[in-house]
């Protein structure tokens, strides 16, 4: 599998040097092309989560629907 394409793509729109996220479960073969690039690990991150389903969970807004994190206006 290549990702010479996807990655030149994603380098271009975000510039140079690019900062990227990758799960420690990714496919090696990116994590090889990624080093072929110049890129090197920096640290791992992890996020787990759960559905709050049965966990006794109480909304105290119970008409809220969705939260999404606030764009920056600069």
């Amino acid at each position: 599998m290549s990702f010479d394409a996807d990655l030149h793509a994603i380098e271009a729109f975000l510039g140079s040097p690019t900062v990227l996220d990758l799960s420690p479960a990714a496919d090696p073969s990116l994590w090889r092309a990624l080093a072929a690039r110049g890129y090197a690990l920096r640290q791992f991150q992890q996020m787990w989560f759960r559905t709050l389903d049965g966990c006794g969970f109480r909304v105290a807004y119970p008409k809220v629907e969705m939260v999404r994190m606030a764009r920056s206006g600069a």
